[in-house]
């Protein structure tokens, strides 16, 4: 931990957070392919309802999981689907992750800004709660997460501006459905060249991957351009999650593009970053007990809300799209 220890100190910690810190209680919220699996089961539901057809998609849904399990069915092609049959109301029905309750390691991160120790904060997630943790400690940012966002953010690194604490939502936010990018199309596209040139502006700093799967670099090398730029930083640190402590090929790849410098440590995000606290002399946050309604609660009541309209083709048969 001495590096990141280091870097801390001199508030040189770039944190990339994935999905994988908002998945801890009481957030509780999906990742990427139980995420899909919700939205089909809410799809299935509001078509065998419409046509009054029970366990009429059951065979359907059934054969998509086992696929999506054996890792035949990637996630972003599910969407794909879902986003041509119902155009950007799949992205309103995404929204559903904006839950209030956040967990320890959205508050341990928020503790570490408010301490001076992070440069920035790179997040994969749709969800607001790293947003609401900041908040909470008191702790000023902007926050980007689409072109416009990325460009003004970009402009402010570049010229020095300090102040704000950068916070940068590389896949869209749920506050706006037209900036979250979820489908193969999407992703096959790119992300805007200005997250790129945001990125470039932090590419000395020591980074700090926390739930975060890597699974981007197994498909594209050039995901984000974090391999490429791993040489010019102080240093990295992944946090392999506990319940799946073996890294996986995205993982050690880049690991491995820090060479000496990088290093890895499996914990629970939350204590991770309430242990940096303490070695820091900083303020411990508060331990997030469970909330009532939870975060996957809140989630499942958004989802399952989401309806259909009736919309007719030109040749008369009947789809159901998202009101």
């Amino acid at each position: 931990m001495s590096g990141v220890i280091e870097a801390a100190r001199t508030g040189q910690v770039v944190v990339f957070a994935g999905a994988g810190i908002s998945a801890g209680p009481p957030s509780s919220l999906p990742g990427w392919n139980p995420l899909n699996a919700a939205v089909f089961r809410v799809l299935r539901a509001r078509l065998e309802t419409g046509i009054d057809w029970d366990d009429w998609l059951a065979q359907v849904e059934t054969s998509i999981n086992a696929a999506r399990e054996a890792d035949r069915f990637p996630p972003d092609y599910q969407a794909q689907v879902i986003e041509e049959m119902c155009g950007e109301r799949y992205f309103r029905a995404l929204q559903s992750l904006d839950i209030s309750v956040t967990n320890a390691a959205h508050e341990g991160i928020a503790a570490l800004a408010a301490a001076g120790s992070v440069r920035a904060i790179v997040t994969t997630n749709f969800d607001r709660l790293l947003e609401r943790a900041l908040d909470r400690c008191g702790v000023a940012y902007e926050s980007a997460f689409d072109p416009g966002g990325y460009i003004r953010l970009r402009d402010r690194m570049v010229a020095g501006r300090a102040g704000l604490l950068p916070v940068i939502k590389v896949h869209g936010c749920v506050c706006d459905p037209l900036s979250m990018i979820d489908t193969l199309k999407q992703r096959r596209k790119g992300r805007s060249r200005a997250i790129e040139q945001c990125l470039d502006q932090l590419a000395s700093a020591y980074w700090l991957y926390t739930g975060f799967s890597a699974q981007d670099l197994e498909t594209d090398r050039d995901y984000l351009g974090l391999l490429s730029r791993a040489p010019r930083s102080q240093g990295a640190m992944y946090i392999a999650y506990p319940g799946s402590p073996s890294l996986r090929c995205g993982a050690e790849m880049l690991k491995a593009a820090y060479g000496e410098r990088g290093e890895s440590e499996v914990a629970d995000a939350g204590t991770y970053f309430a242990g940096l606290c303490e070695e820091l002399n900083a303020p411990v946050p508060a331990l997030v007990s469970g909330a009532n309604p939870s975060g996957a609660d809140q989630f499942n009541e958004k989802l399952a809300g989401v309806g259909f309209r009736p919309v007719t083709r030109g040749d008369g048969a009947l789809h159901r799209r998202y009101r």
